[in-house]
């Protein structure tokens, strides 16, 4: 279970309106997708495909060993 699953949990216990909780956390991995294509299309005008793939690779890897050390 991610840490925005449980926010959501948390809001629709304490709002009592789960309708508006799941509208705005849909609305915001919308935003969140949206915010990532453009960037990712963006920088693939400029980068080759296959950098792109190693820096993402790397990106998961500092992400992960970060996450495994409690630092995010």
């Amino acid at each position: 279970m991610s840490k925005t699953q449980l926010a959501v949990i948390t809001l629709a216990s304490q709002t009592g309106s789960p309708l508006s909780v799941f509208l705005g956390a849909a609305l915001a991995l919308a935003l969140v997708t949206l915010i990532g294509v453009a960037i990712g299309a963006t920088l693939g005008n400029y980068l080759p495909e296959d950098l792109l793939r190693k820096l993402a690779a790397s990106a998961f890897v500092i992400i992960g060993v970060l996450m495994f050390w409690g630092k995010i």
